[in-house]
């Protein structure tokens, strides 16, 4: 199944078939679980920002975005086309979701025969929508690395500068989404840095110099340790593995191999500028553009701090370690059949052993919780492993043609962009950002030798069929601790809702809807901290600059309540007794709304619903 080159016009010209069916097939499993299960405050929190924008609003300067931006106005034209409901954003995603299918059946394409790039396409699809379908930007975040990627791969084999401008607008597009985009760029750049080395090789006739070799070393080693005062607080065993670890690999391989290139003369500065000013062209293109309403109305400052400052004083609350170091070792069981397949995976009957074992773990994990915890491991251990191998390969091998320098230079540029985006899962290592950059840790997988994608008939099968048969009934309180059927098969009955949710969910949600439609009287509704699902499920007027608290974040007390945060504003008020993030509202601030709305009712455990009956208008049974 294996493949050498590009394969030709003729042969081209049939694989729509594959891809059509991968994404038939894809979609078909993702559709039906689009609208299952939420994260309240997230699926809030990005509804309401979009509303606020089509209301006229601007990110940062009008209300607190806890993200670059874009990706507001994106679902702000989601809410125009199919409504103002939950379900907007998720039908958004969908869309550029399975083009995103496309864009990955293209990068194993280069590899494998059609139909097996089909089925690694449908395997590495099973890990994202269908497990938590709800429209985070880290979902785009992985769009616009597997686009940056499979642009950078084709601008390698064409050497087209349009290639590197549509990574640069991929990057870009990730910047104005959220900010953690630098990643991908980071990952962009040392992609050029592999380029520019096989050129080096292929072109001994240019002149070179030291200078720019050393500035890639240099460069490569500040990466390395700005990866390392990033985590300098968490320098535990599992970040070590999972995060630092794969970024040092790369780092290495790429410093031999310069080394090489400066006892041999250098590099040409051309091989690094030219490129690297194409994809600054592209990635310039979506910032400008985004940033132009901010220029022509003076308010670029408010982005600057919405976008690098105030997340620095949330960073705090956002605080969840990664699962212990002695959980890894139960991943060993998976990384010794990638093993096994990768060295005799070419073999009939090791890939039907493979493949019935691998189909067996699938199944098994569906009743054992240890069998799932060691392929769920196994899964995010495929990131260090995978980048071993691939970064042993380069900074030990030597050119012996174009097809063997192509595939060595998307073997790297997957892994530096794999182990780039992994940094999303700091600081807040909950085991959801894993399906975030699973992917990408898959087609570096398929990619760690040059027979890996047609040999590893058997992790495919574990991976996918996993996914489908033990990842997707849980939700994600249960992803990658034990087996889960849960039951969300409730409506979030009101108008903005549509989700299946849990029955606690439905009746809670369905309890304080009611109470705000009695109360409300057409004002806006105080709610906090931390419950952005709440203003948004009743809808606008919204209250304030913040979308997760009413009250500033740092307001402790009662000094100048009464001067600012009138609490004439409202006829209601929706504490959060427990808040997922940080603390709740200080005891003396509570007791000062509290007086002022005296009616209270409690729903749950986390809700209290307080309001007061305003002047002229009837007190309601």
């Amino acid at each position: 199944m294996a493949l050498t080159g590009r394969p030709d016009w003729h042969t081209r010209r049939w694989e729509w078939l594959p891809l059509a069916a991968s994404l038939i097939i894809a979609a078909l499993f993702a559709w039906p679980l689009l609208d299952r299960g939420w994260t309240p405050h997230d699926d809030g929190m990005l509804g309401q920002t979009a509303e606020r924008i089509r209301l006229g609003q601007l990110p940062h300067r009008d209300f607190e975005e806890l993200y670059t931006g874009a990706l507001g106005l994106w679902h702000a034209l989601a809410q125009r086309v199919f409504g103002t409901t939950m379900m907007a954003p998720r039908y958004a995603l969908f869309g550029l979701w399975c083009g995103w299918l496309a864009i990955v059946f293209g990068i194993v394409r280069r590899s494998t025969a059609p139909w097996w790039a089909a089925a690694i396409t449908v395997a590495a699809a099973m890990w994202t929508l269908p497990v938590y379908p709800s429209p985070m930007p880290s979902w785009y975040l992985l769009l616009c690395a597997t686009g940056a990627a499979g642009a950078l791969i084709t601008w390698n084999d064409s050497r087209r500068s349009r290639w590197l401008l549509a990574a640069g607008v991929a990057v870009g597009i990730g910047l104005i989404i959220k900010i953690t985009a630098l990643y991908l760029l980071a990952a962009a750049l040392l992609s050029i840095v592999f380029a520019g080395q096989d050129l080096h090789t292929a072109h001994a006739s240019v002149r070179r110099k030291w200078a720019p070799s050393a500035t890639v070393i240099v460069g490569s080693v500040v990466l390395a340790a700005m990866v390392l005062w990033l985590l300098r607080d968490r320098m535990a065993a599992p970040e070590l593995l999972h995060l630092v670890v794969p970024v040092v690999l790369l780092v290495l391989a790429l410093s031999v191999r310069e080394v090489r290139l400066v006892r041999t003369g250098g590099r040409n500065w051309n091989e690094l500028l030219v490129p690297t000013a194409w994809l600054a062209a592209g990635v310039a293109v979506p910032v400008l553009m985004f940033a132009l309403p901010y220029l022509l109305t003076g308010s670029l400052d408010s982005l600057m701090r919405g976008v690098f400052i105030d997340p620095l004083t949330r960073i705090g609350d956002m605080n969840f370690e990664m699962r212990p170091f002695g959980n890894s070792i139960r991943g060993l069981y998976l990384v010794t059949l990638v093993a096994v397949e990768l060295r005799w995976g070419a073999i009939r009957a090791v890939k039907i052993v493979t493949i019935t074992a691998g189909l067996w773990f699938a199944w098994r994990s569906t009743q054992s919780y240890v069998v799932y915890q060691a392929v769920w491991e196994g899964a995010r251990l495929l990131l260090p492993t995978t980048i071993a191998i691939i970064a042993f390969r380069y900074a030990r091998s030597r050119s012996v043609g174009r097809v063997d320098t192509s595939d060595r230079f998307a073997a790297m540029t997957l892994a530096a962009f794999a182990a780039l985006f992994a940094l999303n899962q700091f600081p807040f290592s909950a085991n959801v950002y894993f399906c975030f950059v699973a992917p990408l840790v898959f087609l570096s997988v398929m990619r760690a030798t040059p027979h890996a994608a047609s040999r590893l008939v058997g992790t495919t099968a574990l991976l996918g069929t996993f996914a489908v048969l033990s990842l997707q009934p849980g939700d994600i309180h249960t992803l990658g601790y034990y087996p889960a059927h849960v039951d969300l098969g409730y409506r979030l009955g009101m108008a903005r809702g549509g989700l299946r949710v849990s029955a606690g969910d439905s009746a809670q949600y369905a309890t304080v809807q009611a109470l705000v439609v009695a109360h409300r009287d057409g004002r806006p509704i105080f709610a906090g901290p931390g419950i952005p699902e709440i203003p948004f499920l009743a809808g606008p007027p919204y209250y304030g600059h913040y979308v997760f608290h009413f009250l500033p974040y740092d307001r402790r007390d009662t000094t100048d309540v009464s001067g600012k945060l009138s609490a004439d504003s409202a006829a209601m008020l929706i504490w959060n007794l427990h808040p997922a993030f940080g603390e709740p509202v200080s005891p003396s601030v509570k007791a000062w709304y509290d007086a002022r709305f005296p009616h209270a009712a409690r729903v749950g455990e986390e809700l209290e619903v307080r309001w007061r009956i305003l002047p002229g208008t009837a007190a309601l049974p």
